[in-house]
């Protein structure tokens, strides 16, 4: 949750309302699962959401991180499939 928590320092508020609202969920949830603890994960859906979400505010604005669906979803850092394509 590391790349979760340096984005939400980095961002502006209006850049997290706009990630929330990107990702279906709200801003309280990332700042929950950003918090280091082994039981706080998001889901492979929402951290799908997140991913690409990330990824479009990452373009708008350099300086913020790409958070990967293998960021902040447990299943998705033990995938082989999700490793595989993050790897091309």
């Amino acid at each position: 949750m590391k790349k979760l928590r340096e984005w939400l320092s980095l961002s502006s508020r209006e850049e997290k309302v706009r990630l929330a609202k990107m990702a279906d969920t709200s801003i309280a949830q990332l700042y929950h699962l950003s918090s280091p603890s082994d039981y706080r994960h998001a889901s492979s859906a929402l951290a799908g959401k997140i991913d690409a979400a990330s990824a479009v505010l990452s373009e708008e604005n350099p300086i913020l991180p790409i958070i990967t669906r293998m960021d902040v979803c447990v299943a998705c850092a033990e995938c082989n499939y999700a490793k595989a394509c993050l790897n091309n």
